[in-house]
């Protein structure tokens, strides 16, 4: 192994192993085989240079890769941050903004919709979709920080305050204007008005409803439903709906609740008959029909193959285009999630094609 006509920072295998300069070798980081002594030569391309500095996990642990001096800044141009870590097929659209000291953001995110993320801290998961929302905490505040996890939804008005630590699992949906408070404090202390100032946490396959406000210091627990505009000043336990200003358990151990096989084709057969109706709005023709015996949707769409959405494990194969794409998007939108770490992509109608083309009555 001719590490000596290796670039130090960079590893060939997976771009994450760090070369150690002290130590003048490799170190293993179980992303590739570099530490048992298989030999990459290829250089790296010029892109990989840009995007790809020295592996680190620090003491909190947040892994980064990527070097702010080092960014693409015509790609992102609208992020400011010290230390960088963004993954594959992330879209950043140009009316956000981000500043932070760290920054991950995982494969197949995109954050679009006037989105303004400022703390210290923020930690992005994988396949999360957040549009319009305002991520923030004071200047004075501290170490602040955020983390949400892989695969959710986060919506117009979302006003999520992380002055304390704030944790969001994954598979959490967050509906417009629902509040997030990790902090309160206006009024004079010295007066015997409050100054609070504690962590929120929101577990796992969590939906939060519009309107809805979680206050300072609660821990929100797994498979939860909270109702619309509810005030949440207390911890939810798992499994349950909750509702009301402030918060009341209405049902509990409800959710997630187990479907037999003919719940499951049921819902499989009315997505195949919700879909055929909505080509007729497309601008391409494809067939649907249910794989016998089996949650499966077989689709075949005009000259471009085959694909097949296995409904209950969750993922698709054969042939993938625009079109099996824009299926997949409905299925988003029916509450079936397949998750190829690209992000959902959906074919306009053809109204709304038609629509935007109008120069518009007052021009």
């Amino acid at each position: 192994m001719k590490e000596e006509h290796l670039e130090p920072g960079w590893c060939p295998d997976c771009g994450k192993t760090p070369y150690d300069i002290k130590k003048g070798k490799f170190v293993c980081c179980s992303k590739c085989g570099r530490c048992k002594g298989i030999d990459t030569s290829e250089p790296l391309t010029e892109k990989e240079r840009k995007l790809i500095m020295t592996h680190h996990t620090t003491e909190d642990g947040w892994n980064l890769n990527l070097h702010a001096d080092e960014i693409d800044e015509d790609e992102y141009k609208n992020i400011k941050a010290n230390t960088i870590d963004i993954g594959d097929n992330v879209e950043i659209s140009d009316d956000v903004e981000i500043i932070c000291d760290r920054l991950v953001i995982g494969e197949g995110t995109v954050i679009t919709g006037g989105t303004k993320i400022m703390c210290k801290n923020c930690h992005i998961g994988k396949n999360n979709f957040i549009n319009g929302a305002w991520i923030e905490a004071a200047l004075n505040a501290g170490n602040t920080s955020i983390h949400i996890g892989n695969e959710c939804l986060i919506l117009q008005g979302a006003r999520l305050n992380c002055n304390g630590k704030l944790v969001i699992g994954s598979d959490v949906n967050i509906g417009q204007n629902v509040e997030i408070w990790t902090h309160a404090s206006s009024m004079d202390v010295f007066n015997g008005y409050p100054y609070v100032k504690s962590p929120v946490t929101i577990g796992n396959h969590v939906w939060i409803t519009a309107g809805t406000t979680i206050m300072p210091g609660t821990t929100v627990g797994n498979h939860i439903i909270i109702g619309n505009k509810s005030i949440v000043n207390k911890d939810l336990p798992d499994g349950c709906f909750a509702a009301g200003a402030p918060v009341k358990i209405i049902k509990e151990k409800c959710f997630p609740k187990k479907l037999d096989f003919k719940n499951k084709e049921e819902i499989l057969l009315d997505c195949i008959t919700e879909y055929t109706k909505l080509l007729d709005y497309k601008p391409f023709n494809a067939i649907l029909q249910q794989k016998a015996n089996s949650l499966t949707i077989i689709m075949w769409a005009e000259d471009r193959g085959i694909t097949y959405f296995d409904l209950e494990n969750r993922c698709m194969h054969g042939d993938i285009n625009e079109c099996s794409e824009d299926f997949r998007d409905f299925l988003r939108y029916r509450g079936i999630k397949i998750f190829t770490g690209k992000p959902f992509k959906s074919i306009k109608p053809s109204w709304y094609t038609l629509a935007t083309k109008k120069k518009g009555l007052f021009k």
